[in-house]
């Protein structure tokens, strides 16, 4: 009932075998419209590849493939993403695909922050970073607090009060 779109952020860093300009170029012959790149101060020698929002059709359809296809040239040209100090990744999740309503969202939104808070162990480890490491950029609202003590009241209060930019599920922007 509701069309749940998605977009993606993903950082690269060239290691020096063509430059950032030459591989956006490339990536630009080879998306069709499907990414946009920007250059991005936290990388050392690296830029941001931005895909334009999709739903899961358009990705069973076409992303997916043009995403793969991204991967390799990325790969064949000596660009990394994982396994550097400065990169990383990120998703956007279309509000509106959350629910009817305000209210309907809100719950969503909630309940994903409590799946996430829930499982921030497990999350952290699938990010292949330390909790210190995702402090700075994507920090979870309940950093710090022992899972034992975690209550819905607790990470309800957490959510409606977060106004960090830099937090794991941010709905600031």
């Amino acid at each position: 009932p509701y069309n749940l779109t998605f977009g993606i952020e993903l950082e690269v860093e060239s290691k020096g075998y063509i430059s950032c300009s030459e591989m956006s170029n490339i990536l630009y012959d080879n998306m069709e419209g499907f990414t946009v790149y920007e250059n991005d101060g936290s990388l050392n020698d690296g830029f941001e590849i931005i895909t334009v929002p999709f739903d899961n059709n358009y990705y069973e359809e076409e992303g997916k493939e043009l995403l793969i296809n991204m991967l390799d040239l990325l790969k064949e040209n000596k660009f990394i993403s994982h396994d550097t100090s400065t990169c990383g990744y990120h998703i956007h999740v279309g509000r509106h695909g959350l629910g009817r309503n305000y209210g309907e969202r809100l719950n969503t939104i909630m309940n994903i922050n409590l799946v996430c808070e829930y499982f921030k162990e497990e999350l952290t480890l699938l990010s292949r970073r330390k909790e210190t490491q995702l402090n700075r950029w994507a920090k979870f609202l309940t950093s710090g607090i022992n899972k034992k003590n975690l209550t819905t009241d607790k990470v309800e209060e957490l959510v409606k009060n977060n106004k960090q930019r830099y937090s794991a599920i941010n709905l600031n922007n």
